[in-house]
Parts: C-alpha cells; sequence; structure tokens
C-alpha cells in the first residue's frame, strides 16, 4: 500500500498582504517579495528532497505565480482550479483588516462563524482539494 502525501503552500505576498488588506476573490498579483518566497520555497523543497507527482493551483494569479515558481523547480506543471480558491469575503474585500469591523458590523462571523473550529476550516479545505483531484 502506498502512501499519499499531500504538501499544502499558501502563495507567497501580495502588496495587498502586506497593506493588512483582504483578497477574498480579488486577483492580486505576487509583489517582488512574494516571488522570492515561493522561489526560496522551491529551492527547500528540493533541498529536503521532496518530490510531487502533481501541483495544483487555483486560478488567481497570486496562487497560480507561487505553484508556477515552484512546478518549474520540479519540471511539473500546474494544474489550474478555480474550486481552489480562497473564501469570498463579499463586501469585505478591498478593506484593510483594521477597518473591516467599522465598515461591516459583525464581520467577524461573516469570515469564519463562530462555530468553525480550525479542524472545521481545515476539512472544508480539504474537502474542495479532494474534489478537484476527482475532476483531473
Amino acid at each position: 500500500m502506498s502512501i499519499t502525501r499531500i504538501c499544502f503552500v499558501r502563495h507567497g505576498e501580495t502588496d495587498w498582504n502586506a497593506e493588512r488588506r483582504m483578497q477574498g476573490h480579488i486577483d492580486i498579483p505576487l509583489n517582488a517579495a512574494g516571488i522570492n518566497q515561493a522561489k526560496r520555497l522551491a529551492k527547500a523543497l528540493i533541498q529536503t528532497h521532496h518530490s510531487f507527482d502533481a501541483i495544483y493551483a487555483s486560478d488567481l494569479q497570486r496562487a497560480h505565480a507561487t505553484a508556477q515558481l515552484i512546478a518549474e523547480a520540479f519540471s511539473q506543471d500546474v494544474m489550474i482550479h478555480q474550486n481552489l480558491r480562497e473564501r469570498h469575503v463579499g463586501q469585505l474585500q478591498g478593506l484593510l483588516l483594521d477597518e473591516a469591523p467599522q465598515r461591516v458590523p459583525l464581520c467577524g462571523s461573516v469570515i469564519w462563524p463562530a462555530n468553525w473550529s480550525m479542524t472545521s476550516r481545515v476539512a472544508r479545505a480539504l474537502c474542495n482539494f479532494m474534489r478537484v483531484c476527482a475532476l483531473s
């Protein structure tokens, strides 16, 4: 029986990450620091002898660019799937984290409902990932 290992990588930094601005589905590119982060991660993955049978990313350019830099280091292609996008946060998109509660009351419960544990969040992400794998 073979073991399947899954490696989740968050996209590199964008200008909006640096500003602490909520991105959601708004398609913000990596900044120079984010590109450097992805390149450093690719190098670290090679140095630690990781290997990949497949590399997936969402269709948002920050995720795709991060995955592409890693995939190039492994001579792989990136499979793009919209279902891997981060959550859509509606009218909170584009707002600074500090201004969101003032502009949109109760925004914390919109982003992550109070009854969602970290386990629930990870389970949601894993279910989306498994759906994508089944489509590939």
